[in-house]
Order: structure tokens, then C-alpha cells, then sequence
């Protein structure tokens, strides 16, 4: 998977949110194959249930547009798309998967202007609310036991509907023990733990993969402006792309408050029969 997404870089194709070593590790998606098809060799990632996880990519030649090369016979089915590929053109179904949201850290900083108005306001409740403070520091530091954090996972699963479904439980629950990029928010006045914000990255992104948090008031909207005003984040000078809603309407809300500078609909592709 890693030789994958090193051509992946090499071919300046933007990666979606499932593009990194790290993703690829903890769900099992390590393995490529090396095709060639109407003299062309590409690599894949292995086949999930009879899906390529992505398009392929062309091993040679070089300087060639990857999307006109991306044209194989039209009997797989693409479980995730990536900016530009020509399903439609090849006679494949698009069938829709989710949204990425795609954020500019440097607009945290900011938050200017009307737009701005709802997420600037509800980003800072929980902090008012809870004097005298807090800290958020890396998960590696703060001795966090896998106790610790199975409870905060139950309490957060708490707060989803009937009818939410966990995606990637087993991915989630990964992240959560043993991500590398994870920061812990503490409460001070008791120091009880809050929050956990885990991500990833790759040639392109910071992937922003999970909030895990209590099921308290505006909570949510603190964990993310802790996560886009961190300063290491902001050293990377990359932009953010957030994932999708996972069909559930109020994430989407969510999302949309806080103002991303792009959304990309992410398809699956089906081929003739």
C-alpha cells in the first residue's frame, strides 16, 4: 500500500480521506498487485468483497495524464474515487459513498465575518462554562490507560441515534488505543478526561480521522477549534480534509458551520454487467 500512495504523490493525484500508511495499516489494506492491461502496468489495492478500494494508478510511463491511462476494461467496480476520474466516461454507474470536507486551518485563527458567526460563538461555550480551564496535550504524555479511553468511547457511542451506524468500528477503535497523532483534553477542576482528537496525513492532507468525546454541550464545537488552532497542525501548512457526514444529517450540519473552502462528493463506480 505504501508503494501505492508513493506513485499516488509521484502522479500529483489528490488523495481522499482513506490515502494514508496509517489508514491502510490499521484496516488491513496493505497489499498491491501489479496488473497490465492494453499494454499499460498499473497497481491496485487489493480487492475488498470484489471492490478495488481505488482506482489504479499507471506504474509507467511518466508524464502521462493518470486519468486518460486510468481507462481498464470496464468490469471492476471502484469502491472509492479520487478528483477526476472518468467513470461516466466509461460507461461505469456512479453510485454516491460521502462528502469530504476540505478546511484552511488559517481560518480558525480568524474566524471572520457572518459566516463565521455561529461555529465562533458555540466553539467557546464549553470553555466559559467550565472554569478554570483545561489542558490538551499529546495522548502519549498524559498516561492514558485503554480503560480510560474505552469509557470515554462508550460514553460517546451514547450519544449517537438509534439508527447512526458506527463506520470502521474496529478502524475507530485502533485510532483510539494506538493512533499516532492523538491529543487529550483534560478538565482541570477534575481532571477528568473529555476528549481525544486523532488523525493521520498524507502527500496532500491532514486527514482529521475521529472526535471521541463526552456527551457535553458544545463540547464537540471545542475539540474541533482545539484540533484547527493547533500550532503544530499549522506548521504542516497543509489543508484539512475532514471526511464525510456518514449519513447522518446533523454531522453534516456540523460541518457545513464551519465553513469549509470546499465539498467533494466521493463516488463508488459499478462497470456494465
Amino acid at each position: 500500500m505504501e508503494s501505492y500512495l508513493q506513485r499516488l504523490e509521484q502522479l500529483k493525484v489528490e488523495p481522499n480521506f482513506w490515502c494514508s500508511v496509517e489508514y491502510a495499516e490499521k484496516a488491513g489494506l496493505c497489499g498491491c498487485e501489479i496488473l497490465t492491461m492494453s499494454g499499460v502496468t498499473y497497481s491496485v489495492v487489493d480487492q475488498a468483497e470484489g471492490w478495488d478500494v481505488f482506482p489504479p494508478l499507471h506504474v509507467s510511463p511518466d508524464g502521462v495524464d493518470w486519468i486518460r491511462l486510468c481507462r481498464y476494461p470496464p468490469h471492476n467496480r471502484i469502491w472509492s474515487d479520487f478528483p477526476g476520474f472518468p467513470g461516466e466516461e466509461m460507461g461505469y454507474t456512479p453510485h454516491f459513498l460521502d462528502y469530504e470536507y476540505i478546511y484552511d486551518p488559517r481560518d480558525f485563527l480568524t474566524m471572520e465575518g457572518g459566516k463565521w458567526m455561529t461555529f465562533r460563538k458555540n466553539s467557546r461555550k464549553w470553555q466559559r462554562r467550565n472554569p478554570p480551564g483545561y489542558f490538551y496535550v499529546d495522548a502519549r504524555e498524559g498516561g492514558l490507560t485503554s480503560t480510560e479511553l474505552e469509557v470515554l468511547l462508550v460514553d460517546w457511542l451514547g450519544t449517537l441515534g438509534d439508527t447512526d451506524e458506527v463506520h470502521d468500528d474496529e478502524v475507530m477503535l485502533k485510532y483510539l488505543l494506538e493512533g499516532v497523532n492523538r491529543k487529550a483534553l483534560y478538565r482541570e477542576s477534575d481532571r477528568k478526561l473529555m476528549g481525544v482528537n486523532i488523525w493521520d496525513s498524507n502527500y496532500m492532507f491532514i486527514n482529521f480521522r475521529y472526535s471521541i468525546c463526552r456527551p457535553e454541550p458544545f463540547l464537540a464545537e471545542f475539540m474541533r477549534l482545539l484540533f484547527y488552532t493547533d500550532m503544530g497542525l499549522h506548521t504542516e501548512g497543509k489543508l484539512v480534509n475532514d471526511g464525510g457526514v456518514l449519513d447522518r444529517y446533523s454531522l453534516k450540519q456540523f460541518k457545513d458551520r464551519m465553513n469549509p473552502v470546499r465539498v467533494r462528493m466521493v463516488r463508488s463506480w459499478k462497470g456494465p454487467e
